[in-house]
């Protein structure tokens, strides 16, 4: 009798599928705030985020869980690292050494960037952390331009 959608059991952004009953993991499509939709990802390291934030709402009260989805992959010296949920998007955007092997593909859709995709490029990473939930439009010149600080266009988009 629980909701069904988007390939799971649909939960709210607390992760409550209805009173007293919450999910995580590959089961819950759970209504994530940044993206304002229901996302399900198979990923173990979701799934290990989304019990430890039902573990304290039994408690007390549930908050929203709006961790970015995040997964990687070492494939011997390459490192793979995607950030985010682009089950659609009408723009990439390239921003490092493809030749050399150090760059990211962000993901965008109607400007917003929905995710990226890092291949030894952790700083990327880490400074999307901060530009994904803005939720802004950016500039695709400027997020392709390595001398483009991401550090300081997180800052400036805030």
């Amino acid at each position: 009798g629980l909701p069904l959608g988007s390939g799971g059991v649909l939960v709210d952004a607390a992760l409550e599928a209805a009173p007293g009953i919450r999910c995580a993991g590959d089961i819950a499509a759970h209504f994530h705030p940044t993206f304002r939709r229901h996302l399900r990802v198979e990923h173990w390291q979701v799934a290990r985020k989304q019990g430890q934030s039902i573990g304290p709402a039994l408690v007390g009260p549930a908050r929203p869980y709006a961790e970015l989805p995040w997964f990687w992959s070492d494939q011997y010296d390459v490192k793979l690292e995607y950030l985010g949920h682009a089950p659609s998007f009408d723009r990439t955007v390239w921003r490092g050494d493809r030749e050399g092997g150090t760059f990211s593909v962000f993901y965008l859709e109607d400007g917003l960037i929905e995710a990226v995709l890092a291949v030894n490029d952790r700083r990327t990473i880490r400074w999307s952390r901060s530009l994904i939930p803005r939720r802004r439009p950016v500039d695709t010149a400027t997020l392709a331009d390595t001398a483009t600080d991401l550090r300081e266009l997180a800052r400036s988009e805030a």
